[in-house]
């Protein structure tokens, strides 16, 4: 019930939020490698290297979609990642309202209510503006869609490793869960 969250079951699930998400870069820091046809566990690779040096997520993206864009072994690929980079960049957005927060109190209809104001300023207070709040069902939602894309990443790793005809070590590690080849559906890129 929304009026008996406290404010360290939101602390945790938004932990466990932004966890979660750190899983979707390091997929995403992943499939750069593969797509180079670099194996994944190469932690000292001068691409890996020069990846993980860019700090914003957006260009890392922009990084990959030009490594797709330039690799005639990948044409097929292209509208699976051009989804892939729309439902990621949507799910970074998302990622950013969990993260960057103030708590907040409200009256509710059975008791106080407490939540996240995404991106709080007095500004947003005083004009009663800005994001809507999130509750803690929402933040687990939303976790639960960041654990969706993990999921659909790993998915286009293996997909690129098979397309690329990598050593499976190049791109599977123990205990990943196989995924099936991407299909033409995987081309519409659907809400994070």
């Amino acid at each position: 019930m929304a009026g008996k969250t406290t404010p360290a079951e939101l602390y945790a699930a938004v932990g466990e939020c932004l966890n979660t998400w750190t899983r979707v870069e390091t997929e995403v820091s992943t499939l750069f490698m593969v797509v180079h046809s670099q194996p994944w566990d190469d932690f000292t690779h001068p691409l890996r290297a020069a990846f993980e040096a860019v700090i914003a997520f957006e260009a890392r993206l922009d990084m990959i979609y030009a490594s797709v864009g330039a690799d005639s072994g990948l044409v097929e690929y292209r509208p699976h990642f051009n989804a892939l980079y729309n439902k990621l960049s949507k799910a970074h957005k998302k990622r950013h309202e969990v993260a960057h927060f103030a708590l907040f109190g409200a009256a509710g209809k059975d008791g106080p209510v407490i939540g996240l104001k995404p991106f709080f300023t007095f500004a947003s207070l005083r004009d009663k503006t800005g994001r809507p709040e999130l509750l803690l069902p929402q933040i687990k939602e939303r976790n639960a869609s960041f654990v969706r894309l993990v999921s659909s990443v790993e998915q286009h790793v293996q997909h690129v490793g098979t397309t690329k005809a990598l050593p499976a070590g190049y791109f599977l590690r123990a205990g990943d869960r196989a995924h099936p080849p991407l299909e033409k559906v995987d081309q519409t890129p659907e809400e994070p």
